[in-house]
């Protein structure tokens, strides 16, 4: 993975919701993992989801399409000198 690569982390309300996103997520072509929600987003504990490689609103549009519940969408960097940029948030 290249050092400065940015990717899409999504935060979810609940586990349930993360892992509904899990189990309709894994029948697209995309390419995510679910991740501890990292400290640069929120100090609480809670599920995230990585998503590498994708247009945001792409991703806003299959969520909703699934009606899948998210709290956040953030544009992150592995520079860790930058700050995670919030692109949207659901309606939880």
């Amino acid at each position: 993975m290249e050092e400065n690569s940015t990717y899409l982390v999504l935060t979810f309300p609940t586990t349930y919701a993360a892992l509904r996103f899990d189990s309709v997520f894994k029948e697209s072509a995309l390419t995510f993992q679910l991740i501890p929600v990292p400290r640069e987003i929120s100090s609480s504990c809670g599920l995230a989801a990585r998503i590498d490689r994708t247009n945001p609103e792409s991703l806003l549009q299959f969520l909703s399409q699934k009606r899948i519940e998210f709290e956040e969408l953030y544009c992150m960097n592995n520079d860790k000198q930058q700050k995670p940029q919030l692109l949207a948030t659901g309606e939880s």
